[in-house]
């Protein structure tokens, strides 16, 4: 095996970015489903649902490309859990605080998790 040369690491840091950017704005799409589920009508319940699970599975996905082993456990226990909430009465409370969590997870990777941790 190479030893990474200047150009490895600039396309590693490029890399890094590019899914810190997109883990935002996946984390945001998550933010504003859940809050929005216990709010819109039962029979629309389930389309926020889905869509959340597929935005924290895409989540879970990247940050395993990205080797942050922790974020894509906790992204893929949210998951599940998403999947069996109760759609009469969905409690959403532990999953945002999840999401909190997660966020500072993914801003640990970039070292700005003081950044997070003032825009709170």
């Amino acid at each position: 095996m190479s030893t990474p040369t200047g150009d490895d690491n600039a396309w590693m840091a490029d890399f890094l970015d590019e899914f810190l950017l997109e883990a935002a704005e996946l984390c945001a799409a998550v933010e504003e489903r859940l809050l929005n589920l216990p709010k819109v009508a039962l029979k629309q319940r389930a389309a926020l649902q889905k869509a959340a699970m597929g935005e924290l599975h895409n989540l879970k996905g990247n940050a395993g490309m990205v080797g942050a082993t922790e974020g894509r456990a906790l992204a893929h226990e949210m998951e599940d859990r998403l999947g069996a909430i109760d759609l009469e009465n969905p409690d959403i409370d532990d999953l945002l605080h999840d999401l909190d969590r997660l966020r500072k997870n993914f801003a640990a990777l970039s070292g700005d998790e003081k950044d997070q941790e003032q825009t709170e």
